[in-house]
């Protein structure tokens, strides 16, 4: 290995018989063919070895991102709740609470949030990669086609929606489980109840109106990771759910239905 190593700069050190001197040899020797192979060997070898450990560092640095994410959403939604008397913002198909929260969480224009819609109440993100900002998981999928909830509607899209969907049914309970209820669109944070499910992990699941690309909404009934309402299974098949107490778990696909009627999260 010393000998390839000394070859590889070129320089050789000797000394002249009977002079005591020592002459330097600057010649540059090049690596045989048999040589550049065993290094490209050694190369692929050590990133055979390095590589899923890289991407499963990766892969837990995007969990907890995630995450964190959904954390600073809570801190928004109760800062909103706090100011509008305890009622939550409104939100059904387009995640428009996105939109209300915000000067909470300092969601500005900038490189990834494209645009302010104050007519429809929403927020236009960028369509080229994952947005990164606080309502998108960093392992949506890229290109949004990619996504197993992907049904396509037709025609091209100008803009991401925010990622992170509602729970959702079809009710009116003031003091039901989950976020929206197709009947009661605001609710009142210290009436829904408590351990259940208010927000999820989505991935990307079409197009709206010819231009926006959703995340829509999390139906109690569903399972399947290929369901546009089911959540979005993103960091190695586990997803995670923002609680209305404002914690955070992730729980891994089961194959088994999630949640029950009023997304408390079944063992």
């Amino acid at each position: 290995m010393f000998r390839l190593i000394k070859r590889s700069i070129g320089i050789g050190i000797h000394s002249l018989p009977g002079s005591g001197r020592i002459m330097q040899n600057n010649s540059l020797t090049r690596f045989t063919l048999i040589e550049l192979l065993v290094v490209i060997a050694i190369i692929a070898i050590l990133s055979s070895i390095l590589l899923p450990s890289l991407n499963q560092a990766r892969g837990k640095a995007k969990l907890a991102t995630c995450k964190s994410n959904l954390r600073q959403v809570y801190m928004g939604l109760s800062s909103y709740a706090g100011d509008e008397n305890g009622w939550m913002p409104y939100t059904l198909w387009n995640n428009d609470y996105a939109y209300y929260i915000r000067d909470y969480v300092r969601l500005t224009k900038g490189k990834d949030l494209l645009s302010i819609d104050n007519t429809y109440k929403l927020l236009y993100f960028k369509k080229t990669g994952v947005p990164e900002s606080i309502v998108h998981c960093p392992s949506m999928s890229f290109p949004h086609e990619q996504s197993p909830q992907y049904q396509p509607s037709g025609g091209s899209y100008t803009y991401a929606l925010p990622g992170y969907s509602p729970t959702f049914n079809y009710g009116s309970n003031p003091q039901a489980g989950g976020w929206v209820q197709f009947d009661l669109r605001h609710r009142r944070i210290d009436l829904i109840k408590n351990g259940s499910v208010i927000l999820a992990d989505k991935d990307w699941t079409g197009i709206t109106s010819g231009w926006l690309m959703q995340a829509v909404n999390i139906y109690s009934y569903t399972h399947d990771p290929a369901d546009a309402h089911s959540p979005g299974y993103n960091h190695d098949r586990s997803a995670n759910f923002l609680f209305i107490d404002g914690h955070v778990e992730s729980r891994r696909y089961s194959g088994k239905r999630l949640f029950d009627g009023e997304f408390m999260l079944l063992p």
